[in-house]
């Protein structure tokens, strides 16, 4: 049964944006789903918990190290980017590392001057190198070999029966004996009522939409969730000037906010003192706040769907209620039920019913 890993990509940022564009291009063209990207922002316990969850839910785990160690975690003392890959290892999850060349490097500090380079954490990015070259690891020297590494890494792994990753309800018989199947089997049988929305089918809706949208005539995008960044980094990949991505956070709405525990009421109290907070008849979302400098640019909100089109209605609201009037909203897909509430978004494609899933969605 064909399968699609989840792959969390860890890398500092300012250094190696190319590089990471590069590898979420090459997870997308080797059929399976990126996960990391520029959804968390390093600088405090709240997001490092949210990481290590998203790494947990991961199945493969990769690592692109250039010439910074990052940004430093106070309590341990090392850099996030490590933290994440000793996580990584700690949960046993397969990964691999791409590492810059020694001569790409000095190229990019030809290029980009010594911020492409650690002045701080020498010693400590040294010992870091080496332990992830210790494992398994490529070496890069443009971006064309960065896509090597992640095509052929994914290769092998896919072949791994350990790994879970996403299977399509279709794909999975009742019948079959495969381990896999038999793995699936319930959670399958609790998704029976949704249609599943392929990734050719989402990713032919992203093309049409592009046909109207001009994502470039945005000066920034804004999300509250993983599924919408990912969107929005598929909008944007092909985009020559890629407005800055902003995601927030959803949590599924309870009956009281310590329902979900200790850590869920620190993810709280972190997210209502920095975000602006919206809540939904199912999520609590917290948007980004926007600097001054957007107040009268044009911004877009996008999402992957609208259920009922509450959320992308309310969050606009929220956006132009704190002083931001130009922003706009896109989905890929509406439900039946967006469209009889007549709150569909200024920009969505298809038609789709009430109860489905994404392809980058898990069963759970």
């Amino acid at each position: 049964m064909k399968r699609k890993l989840q792959v969390f990509i860890s890398s500092t940022y300012s250094d190696l944006q190319i590089e990471r564009q590069a590898a979420v291009e090459a997870v997308l063209e080797a059929g399976h789903i990126p996960a990391g990207m520029e959804l968390f922002a390093a600088g405090n316990e709240s997001q490092l918990t949210t990481i290590r969850r998203w790494i947990k839910d991961s199945d493969v785990f990769m690592l692109i190290l250039g010439g910074r160690y990052g940004s430093i975690e106070p309590k341990s003392g090392k850099s996030y980017i490590q933290l994440e890959y000793e996580h990584a290892a700690k949960l046993k999850k397969d990964l691999f590392a791409a590492v810059i060349t020694d001569e790409q490097l000095n190229n990019k500090v030809k290029n980009e001057g010594v911020s492409a380079i650690e002045r701080k954490h020498g010693e400590q990015l040294e010992s870091f190198r080496s332990t992830v070259m210790s494992k398994m690891c490529g070496f890069f020297g443009d971006t064309k070999e960065l896509k090597m590494i992640v095509f052929k890494s994914l290769n092998e792994l896919a072949t791994q029966e350990k790994l879970t990753g996403w299977i399509r309800a279709e794909d999975v018989s009742a019948s079959t004996d495969d381990p896999l199947a038999i793995k699936h089997k319930s959670t399958v049988e609790d998704a029976s009522s949704r249609q599943q929305i392929s990734w050719t089918d989402m990713m032919c809706t992203r093309n049409e939409i592009l046909n109207d949208v001009d994502i470039a005539a945005f000066n920034a995008i804004i999300c509250c969730s993983a599924e919408g960044a990912i969107v929005a980094e598929l909008l944007c990949r092909e985009v020559p000037r890629k407005p800055p991505i902003f995601v927030g956070h959803r949590f599924r709405r309870l009956k009281n906010v310590t329902g979900g525990g200790k850590s869920r009421v620190q993810d709280f109290e972190s997210l209502q003192s920095r975000y602006w907070a919206v809540e939904t008849d199912r999520w609590h979302l917290f948007i980004p706040p926007l600097d001054d400098e957007f107040r009268t640019k044009k911004l877009l909100f996008v999402d992957d769907y609208a259920r009922s089109g509450e959320t992308h209605k309310r969050v606009a609201a929220c956006i132009q209620g704190n002083g931001f009037p130009n922003i706009e909203t896109l989905c890929l897909f509406v439900t039946e039920s967006a469209l009889s509430n007549g709150d569909v978004p200024d920009y969505w494609q298809d038609q789709i019913p009430d109860r489905f899933s994404l392809p980058y969605m898990d069963f759970k």
